[in-house]
């Protein structure tokens, strides 16, 4: 997925050459990610950012009763129940019932998870409050949202999630909190479709248009086509670029012969490290 040094410095010289001759394909498409494309990918963040705070507060209101069952095992069962069915087209939260999110929990006055929403549950018993600020946060009956670093199995790249929580209130006594969390390569998916379908006309002219979200070293994508990876600038070469603009940079690079170009921006929903890198080959004129 990193751009090798050598493509890089091949991006480089070719926006070099080109600029001398008027805008490139690359040129044209850079221009078309600013001033078009990445106002767009900031309106379906900020629209799911605020749907999701509107349905998991909802989720929180419905569960509530449910946090009082004192059996252990039968209170983790309906629970889960419960969970599942906020994602249902009948009877659930219609705001959460199609989305990137990928996992929705209840988690108990103590910060410990109950269940999530998904069998087999590796969520269950671990100490959320321990370990997330947030949580601890809506423990004290303060709702919010963040960018969390989720343990990843083996030796996957950890992952980073879009994460919600709301407090769980009955009466004024706060007894747990409900958590859910977009992930970066769903959330990065999700766009990508999206302006793939509202573009549909230019995607039959051939247009291009991809894009990863990246936080630090890492970055996630889904669906983007394995050849497109060499043009995605390093961490090394983020780091380089957005010292030296800090608002964004780009370039443009070759694959099979067709000219991209490329956006890197940083995003100040996606924390402090993080941010989208937006792909684009023009549609054929």
């Amino acid at each position: 997925m990193s751009m090798s040094s050598h493509s890089t410095v091949m991006a480089a010289a070719a926006f070099a050459v080109l600029c001398a001759c008027g805008p490139s394909d690359g040129e044209r498409a850079q221009a078309t990610i600013r001033s078009d494309i990445l106002p767009r990918i900031q309106a379906i963040i900020d629209r799911d950012i605020e749907a999701h705070e509107e349905g998991i507060a909802l989720v929180a209101e419905r569960l509530a009763p449910g946090f009082r069952v004192e059996d252990p095992v039968r209170r983790e069962e309906q629970m889960r129940i419960a969970l599942k069915r906020m994602r249902r087209p009948v009877g659930g939260v219609r705001i959460l019932v199609a989305t990137a999110m990928s996992f929705l929990a209840a988690v108990d006055a103590n910060g410990v998870c109950i269940a999530r929403d998904k069998t087999p549950d590796l969520m269950r018993g671990r100490d959320f409050g321990a370990q997330i600020p947030l949580v601890r946060r809506a423990l004290s009956g303060e709702a919010g949202r963040g960018v969390v670093e989720f343990a990843s199995e083996g030796d996957a790249p950890p992952n980073f999630a879009i994460t919600f929580v709301h407090p769980v209130r009955q009466g004024d006594e706060v007894v747990g909190a409900i958590m859910g969390g977009i992930p970066f390569g769903r959330m990065a998916g999700r766009i990508s479709r999206q302006i793939q379908l509202e573009d549909a006309a230019e995607r039959r002219r051939g247009m291009a248009l991809w894009v990863y979200f990246y936080h630090g070293d890492h970055a996630f994508q889904f669906g983007v086509p394995p050849d497109l990876h060499s043009l995605v600038p390093d961490a090394a070469v983020r780091r380089a670029g957005l010292e030296g603009h800090p608002s964004g940079f780009g370039g443009v690079g070759l694959v099979y012969g067709r000219e991209y170009g490329w956006v890197v921006v940083p995003l100040e929903a996606l924390g402090p490290e993080g941010g989208v890198i937006v792909l684009r080959g023009q549609p054929v004129d």
